[in-house]
């Protein structure tokens, strides 16, 4: 497992907007795409999160796991 951290691209094709960000190891990203957002987080002492998000209409539709990710470099 990789130390480095990863590089996270979205591109908004609607407005042309492109937004980066790292994401440190041991950490995660979470992306909404409207009407989805998170409108919680409860973080415990042993390092689990649970994470509210309001507006779904499609569970699940665009979960991706990390390893499905197609690699760039």
């Amino acid at each position: 497992m990789s130390e480095q951290p990863i590089r996270v691209t979205v591109f908004d094709p609607a407005t042309g907007e492109t937004a980066h960000a790292d994401v440190q190891p041991g950490s995660y990203a979470l992306i909404c795409h409207e009407p989805c957002h998170r409108v919680g987080i409860d973080a415990s002492a042993d390092g689990t999160h649970v994470i509210t998000i309001a507006g779904v209409r499609r569970p699940m539709a665009g979960l991706i796991a990390a390893a499905d990710l197609e690699r760039t470099t």
